[in-house]
């Protein structure tokens, strides 16, 4: 046999190794199978909240850091220096609250997933040499992966516990399943591998967006049909979330990337194209679907009644927490424990719940500073996209836009591992040019 018939293995980089363990991270981030490791208690009830858990994923996002810290060590950092300031001091602010909580224990594991699953999350993205475009390849596959699940989930209307990837059963009869009500019926709404359709909702609208960046700004025939054909297969899953924070998310990022795309004069052709692959599957499911719809999105029904209540409950809860520990906060993860301890009736453990709102809940758990410190962070990459003023518009600069709009109507971004992770690699890579995905 001769050399050149000799089979070689492509010769990888440290880049290119960061770049594969940080797509195969997003690919494998709703996969919710783990061991906990410290569980989460109300009295004598299990809480999901305040549960520190060893995710099977975590060995993953442990080789992503190193392997992207070697990058930084061998090629210059990209970053400005001002986000690592700001980084470090917002993790500061949310040590320090730990001395203001009542159950340290669960300061301390929600501190450690802010900072692990977090902050340095944000640092490597960031900072480290990577190949963009291999980071959103791997938030579409992780968005057609669950887009297809769901699609099975909806229409077969069940979920079938798979303990290996961290899913439980659910059913439209089961109590405490995500449903919606129209007239008698219970429709379940898709889950994916996730813990909540709303959770499903917020990583597909991150999927959408780098599959329509792809599809407007890719430069080869076939990467387009593939982008193409992910906008599709991935709206129709968003669809059968039924997530109205996502649903609105992805509605305002679109049309301003299109409208950008429109001033940037983008062919007409291509946009035409992104609009059609966006709004074919919508636009057939709500004219299959009209009663779903319209109870989804007017809250007709009396189970969308009652989680509006819930809500405004939440509400007055977090308001007299603020009010009595507004500037220094009850620490963070201290959230449903300290509502626990001073409600009197002491109800089921599921029903503590943190805000649905992450502003509120860093204001009550990390203090007033702790809401400054994060806003800041926000400006820092819409500061930089218009210094810059970029021909290309970054995805996840769209992507945090949406995920900042779904923060107002939800907590998972702050509160549990998948929405922290989620967030903040969506951030650290909001401070990078979309134009080097290399």
């Amino acid at each position: 046999m001769s050399r050149s018939s000799r089979f070689h293995l492509p010769k990888l980089s440290v880049i290119d190794i960061a770049s594969f363990f940080g797509a195969l991270f997003l690919i494998l981030l709703p996969w919710q199978a783990r061991i906990i490791i410290f569980p989460g208690m109300l009295g004598v009830e299990y809480s999901e909240y305040g549960t520190f858990s060893f995710f099977i994923n975590d060995i993953i996002l442990a080789l992503f850091l190193l392997s992207s810290a070697m990058t930084i060590g061998e090629f210059r950092a990209r970053g400005p220096r001002s986000v690592a300031y700001g980084l470090t001091l917002f993790l500061l602010i949310a040590i320090l609250s730990i001395n203001n909580s009542s159950l340290q224990s669960v300061s301390f594991f929600a501190v450690f997933s802010l900072a692990v699953r977090g902050i340095a999350i944000a640092l490597a993205c960031t900072y480290a040499t990577l190949h963009k475009s291999w980071l959103m390849w791997g938030v579409i596959v992780s968005g057609l992966m669950q887009s297809s699940l769901a699609l099975v989930q909806f229409f077969s209307q069940q979920i079938v516990a798979l303990p290996g990837f961290g899913m439980v059963d659910h059913a439209p009869a089961t109590i405490g399943s995500a449903v919606i009500q129209v007239g008698s019926e219970r429709i379940l709404r898709a889950y994916g591998t996730l813990g909540h359709p709303n959770m499903l909702g917020g990583l597909l609208v991150v999927s959408l967006l780098c599959a329509l960046w792809m599809f407007v700004y890719t430069k080869t025939r076939n990467t387009r049909l593939y982008a193409g054909a992910s906008l599709i297969l991935i709206s129709a899953g968003l669809c059968v979330s039924l997530s109205r924070q996502a649903w609105i998310g992805a509605i305002i990022a679109s049309v301003i990337f299109l409208g950008y795309c429109f001033f940037n004069r983008v062919r007409n052709s291509l946009m035409l194209g992104a609009a059609l692959c966006l709004l074919l599957v919508p636009i057939a499911f709500v004219s299959t679907h009209v009663d779903l719809v319209y109870t989804r999105l007017f809250a007709s029904s009396a189970l969308e009644q009652n989680s509006i209540e819930e809500r405004k409950d939440f509400l007055d809860q977090t308001q007299t927490i603020i009010r009595d520990n507004g500037w220094l906060g009850i620490g963070i993860g201290e959230t449903t424990h300290y509502i626990y301890t001073h409600d009197r009736k002491k109800i089921d453990a599921y029903s503590y719940q943190p805000i649905h709102n992450v502003t509120l809940l860093i204001w009550q758990e990390i203090g007033l500073y702790g809401v400054v410190a994060w806003y800041a962070l926000l400006l820092a990459p819409c500061i930089l996209f218009f210094k810059k003023n970029l021909h290309a518009p970054n995805p996840f600069i769209l992507a945090l836009l949406a995920l900042f709009i779904i923060s107002w109507f939800d907590h998972y971004l702050w509160s549990l591992p998948f929405g922290i992770s989620l967030f903040w690699m969506v951030y650290g890579l909001s401070l990078t040019e979309a134009s080097s995905s290399g």
